[in-house]
């Protein structure tokens, strides 16, 4: 069995919430939620779609900026 992080996002039919997995980053079985989810995680989930199982909306993470980019500096 692998190392996971979930992120759980509200579908916007019904209001329940869908999981998804990602196993970039530090895979600690964190969870988070959509307004806070490690620039890693949401690189790898953006387009991610999954069905909610609740209602049967399709709902699908999408990154809310075209470009997600980090500075970083050379040592």
């Amino acid at each position: 069995m692998g190392m996971y992080d979930t992120v759980n996002a509200v579908c916007p039919k019904c209001g329940k919430f869908v999981s998804f997995q990602s196993k970039a980053g530090d895979k600690l079985l964190d969870t988070y939620y959509t307004r806070a989810i490690p620039l890693t995680i949401a690189i790898d989930l953006d387009g991610a779609c999954k069905t909610c199982t609740n209602c049967g909306e399709m709902v699908i993470l999408c990154l809310e900026n075209e470009k997600a980019t980090v500075a970083m500096e050379a040592y």
